[in-house]
């Protein structure tokens, strides 16, 4: 074998080992110029027809013709929702970020209405919220959890459904297609008689949330 041929096989030889370490695909992924269709985040839009809370009020499941998304570090968030001071407050999120393996994020902001009474600010405080350069009070947060499937789980409509249609903005790493596989089924459970649980905790309907917008 001449050298010529010597250094062809050497190089082949290089290139398989460097992609059977998977260094190969990092190299296609950093390179914004190949194979950009396959790693290119995907956005989409979800409808959502039911916000549900645990009895312990720290999950939040939000519930949409095609997946459950369930946040387990939102007390903030649920004590706002069940205070009296609720009607009061506009929320704006973030597009949600869905990770390539289901992790759910989603950064939020509540503002208080700044003619709101001083009684109703000072509880607002109490809850969390605080002075924002606008001069209103506000709560800045972010939620996480995991993008669920529903599998056969129907979520009875009827007693559950919101007072009005909202849809949120969501960014995945990969198409819905290719995740599809990877999702893990709903903990939440239907009974015979309706009631509606995630484990043993039973689940509470949100039926009046008022949301400002989605925002970058």
């Amino acid at each position: 074998m001449n050298n010529f041929f010597r250094k062809i096989l050497i190089l082949c030889t290089v290139i398989g080992i460097v992609f059977l370490s998977g260094c190969g695909t990092k190299l296609f992924k950093s390179d914004p110029y190949l194979t950009p269709k396959l790693f290119e985040d995907q956005y989409y839009e979800e409808r959502i027809s039911s916000v549900l809370v645990s009895s312990d009020n720290k999950t939040i499941a939000i519930i949409t013709d095609n997946h459950h998304y369930i946040f387990n570090n939102a007390s903030e968030i649920i004590s706002v929702l069940k205070d009296p001071i609720h009607p009061q407050i506009v929320a704006l999120f973030k597009t949600v970020y869905v990770s390539d393996d289901n992790n759910v994020s989603v950064e939020y902001s509540l503002f208080l209405n700044k003619d709101s009474s001083e009684a109703d600010k000072l509880k607002a405080m109490k809850i969390g919220f605080e002075d924002a350069d606008s001069g209103a009070l506000a709560m800045n947060r972010r939620l996480d959890g995991i993008r669920y499937s529903p599998g056969s789980i129907t979520i009875p409509t009827e007693t559950t459904k919101l007072n009005r249609t909202y849809t949120f903005h969501i960014r995945s790493e990969q198409n819905s297609s290719q995740k599809s596989a990877k999702l893990l089924l709903t903990p939440i459970t239907v009974g015979v008689d309706g009631a509606i649980f995630i484990g043993m905790l039973p689940l509470a309907v949100i039926v009046n949330i008022v949301l400002g917008g989605w925002h970058d």
